[in-house]
């Protein structure tokens, strides 16, 4: 790879303004977004997953989006060729440019230097920066949607097998005799 960084433009973020290299031959734009009038190129089940849990919380819906990116990124971006064994054909230098919903967690310099120290570490890559822009925001997949059906951590919780036989109607029928659960 060039020395200049393949750029990776996200979810309709606009593209960086402090690189300047040739953006045609060396820009990736990647969008899940549906509808008639934007481009879908990434299939995210990203609704049919928050669906499924009721509330996902902004930050979290971020960074699976950025986990989706960066695979796909990592994956439609060449290493060089099958008997390329230097390093400077195996290292990539990836810039991606994501909008997100909290734009203020994102965009701390510690934020995105970790973020980038991790897929440092996990792909061998040269490196990871981020440049994150605020303005994301997707729709309610449903009713409950919402911060107050977030699942949070219960003390008391428990859980009990029943399979319908009398030995587990048994152990519930025990379960609420003894506790106040």
């Amino acid at each position: 790879m060039s020395g200049s960084p393949r750029v990776v433009l996200c979810n309709g973020a606009a593209f960086p303004e402090e690189l300047v290299q040739d953006r045609d031959e060396n820009t990736l734009c990647l969008e899940y977004l549906e509808g008639k009038d934007n481009p879908k190129n990434v299939k995210v089940s990203l609704p049919d997953f928050v669906r499924s849990v009721n509330y996902v919380p902004p930050r979290l819906l971020d960074l699976l989006e950025i986990a989706v990116y960066v695979f796909l990124a990592d994956r439609s971006t060449p290493r060089g060729s099958k008997s390329s064994v230097e390093y400077q054909s195996w290292a990539r230098s990836l810039h991606f440019a994501v909008r997100v919903r909290d734009f203020e967690f994102w965009s701390q310099p510690v934020v995105r230097a970790k973020l980038a120290e991790a897929l440092g570490f996990m792909s061998g890559d040269q490196d990871h920066t981020f440049t994150f822009q605020p303005g994301h925001s997707t729709l309610p997949t449903s009713l409950f949607d919402r911060e107050e059906f977030k699942a949070g951590p219960h003390v008391g919780n428990g859980v009990i097998l029943f399979s319908g036989g009398l030995d587990s109607l048994a152990g519930v029928v025990e379960r609420l005799e003894t506790t106040n659960d």
